[in-house]
C-alpha cells in the first residue's frame, strides 16, 4: 500500500510517496518507507511548453478555486490599470459573483472560471500571482517569474522552501498586502 503525503502525517502503509518540491525525507518518523519524487506536472504542461506563444497577459492571477481569505478583488485593485490580467478561478469560489462584478468595471482583466487550459494561459503571460501550493510546481516548470501569496496555513511548508530559496513572498497571516510589494514585484521583472 502506498500513499501520497505533503504534510508529513503519521501513516500505516508500505511506502510514502511526497512530490512537493519542498518535500523532506527526515521529517517522517520513518524515512525508510518514503520516496521523494519530482513534482507531478500534467501532459497539458509539457505540450504547452514547446509552443512559443504571444505573451498577452502581463500577470497571471492565481489565488486558490476558493478564495477564501477573499484576496483576489484587494490584489486587482492594487495593480495598475495598464497591465492586462489572466485571473483564474473556479466555480465553488465562495466570492464569485462579487469577483465578476468587480471584473466587468475593469476592461485589462480577463477572468477564467473552471479553466481546462492552465498550461496556456501561463504560457501566455510574463509573470505570475500564485499561492505556494502545488502550481508553483507547474509556474516553475513553465518558466514564468513569479510571486506567491501565503493565504492559507497549509501552504507552511511550500511558502518557507521558496522563502529560503529566495522567491518573492508574501505571507498574508503575518503581513498586509501592500502596493510597494507589489510595484516593486513588477518593476523587478520589467513590465
Amino acid at each position: 500500500l502506498s500513499v501520497f503525503d505533503d504534510d508529513y502525517r503519521e501513516h500505516f502503509c508500505d511506502e510514502i510517496i511526497n512530490h512537493n518540491i519542498s518535500a523532506d525525507k527526515k521529517r517522517y518518523s520513518n524515512p525508510n518507507i518514503v520516496k521523494i519524487i519530482p513534482p507531478l506536472i500534467r501532459e497539458e504542461f509539457y505540450k504547452e511548453k514547446k509552443i512559443k506563444r504571444e505573451k498577452i497577459y502581463d500577470i497571471f492571477v492565481a489565488l486558490g478555486g476558493t478564495d477564501t481569505c477573499n484576496v483576489n478583488i484587494p490584489l486587482l485593485q492594487m495593480l495598475p490599470a495598464s497591465v492586462s490580467i489572466a485571473l483564474v478561478t473556479t466555480s465553488v469560489n465562495d466570492n464569485l459573483e462579487e469577483l465578476q462584478c468587480f471584473v466587468r468595471k475593469r476592461n485589462n482583466i480577463t477572468l477564467h472560471i473552471d479553466s481546462k487550459e492552465i498550461a496556456k494561459l501561463l504560457n501566455q503571460s510574463k509573470l505570475a500571482i500564485i499561492t505556494p501550493s502545488v502550481i508553483v510546481h507547474e509556474v516553475l516548470f513553465m518558466g514564468v517569474y513569479f510571486l506567491a501569496i501565503k493565504t492559507e496555513s497549509n501552504q507552511d511548508d511550500i511558502f518557507r522552501y521558496l522563502q529560503k530559496k529566495g522567491h518573492p513572498v508574501i505571507d498574508l497571516q503575518n503581513e498586509e498586502l501592500q502596493q510597494n510589494t507589489l510595484k516593486d514585484f513588477i518593476t523587478n521583472a520589467q513590465i
